[in-house]
């Protein structure tokens, strides 16, 4: 078993966060009150990370909603380590939006690997 130095594992953050050529922006869910006494979702830029991302080896869904049917197919990305994303962020993209599945470390904590969802219509 090989074992990595400190100054080795860092040498690799580096080579993988050059990769990184995306900037994504977090976006991250606050909740208010409406004018009805409800609550009202909305979601707030919070930080913009470089990144990867591509398709996760995952089927795609089709789901029909009242009005049209949502195609909603799973992308990993890969953000720096440190990286602040929680399972109920949104990551935008340009004009692209992916609600956040799943959001953790790497193996050694390279970098900050996040499972979201592209819902298109």
């Amino acid at each position: 078993m090989t074992v990595l130095r400190p100054g080795e594992i860092d040498a690799l953050r580096r080579v993988l966060d050059s990769l990184k050529v995306v900037q994504a922006t977090v976006l991250r869910l606050t909740q208010g009150r409406d004018t009805t006494g409800g609550w009202l979702d909305t979601y707030t830029p919070v930080h913009t990370y470089p990144c990867t991302f591509n398709p996760f080896p995952i089927t795609p869904l089709e789901r029909e909603t009242t009005t049209n049917v949502r195609v909603i197919s799973a992308w990993q990305f890969l953000f720096p380590t440190g990286s602040d994303i929680v399972s109920t962020d949104r990551l935008q993209v340009g004009t692209r939006t992916w609600e956040v599945v799943q959001a953790g470390s790497g193996s050694l904590d390279l970098q900050v690997k996040v499972v979201a969802q592209e819902i298109t219509s």
